[in-house]
């Protein structure tokens, strides 16, 4: 039987959560930007409410863990620490970038994929995946680069969408890929400069 995962991110525009019940998938997908702090609660207690099971029942809690906003990032581990800590469930943290590839997966039929993301401070965050299996996976570790040139990045191909956390989150759970709710933390591919960007 697949376990029963709650899974969620707000790394993007994107506040997004997906529940795996008995096989049953329940998702909620909202572009609200600056508005993951009053929206991801009440969504994932009405997916929850639509699937008629409580926190008890899960087997673990996944969260998009950056790179990304890093309100939103950290929103979302405060979460998940919260109801982790509660529910006294472990939780899967999987990377943003990962998520993305995952979805551009799914949405473009894509099977090997350059993620790039606007670090800010003349930096972007990169990672490459690839198909394997159904899945994702790295081929590097993701990384923050400098973009030396001052080049225009990009624009988004997809947004993350918490429906493709569930095949990754199954895959980590799988392997005992687990942590502790005080595990929960952020990724920050550099960290100094994260914390240096939110003091200006």
């Amino acid at each position: 039987m697949k376990p029963c995962i709650l899974a969620f991110e707000a790394s993007s525009d994107a506040c997004t959560v997906a529940l795996q019940v008995k096989g049953e998938v329940y998702s909620k997908h909202v572009i609200e930007p600056r508005s993951h702090n009053e929206l991801l609660l009440p969504i994932i207690q009405d997916l929850m409410k639509q699937a008629n099971i409580g926190f008890a029942d899960l087997d673990a809690i996944a969260f998009g863990a950056g790179p990304g906003s890093f309100v939103g990032v950290r929103i979302a581990a405060s979460v998940v620490q919260g109801l982790a800590f509660a529910a006294q469930k472990p939780v899967i943290r999987l990377s943003s970038l990962q998520i993305m590839a995952q979805t551009a997966y799914r949405e473009l039929g894509l099977s090997q994929i350059e993620i790039i993301l606007d670090a800010r401070m003349k930096q972007y965050y990169f990672g490459q995946y690839e198909l394997s299996n159904g899945l994702m996976l790295s081929v590097e570790a993701d990384s923050i680069r400098p973009n030396v040139q001052n080049e225009v990045l990009p624009e988004l191909v997809v947004l993350p969408n918490a429906r493709d956390m569930l095949p990754l989150a199954e895959y980590c759970y799988v392997k005992g890929e687990l942590l502790k709710p005080e595990q929960a933390l952020p990724i920050y591919l550099d960290e100094a400069k994260q914390w240096k960007k939110l003091a200006t």
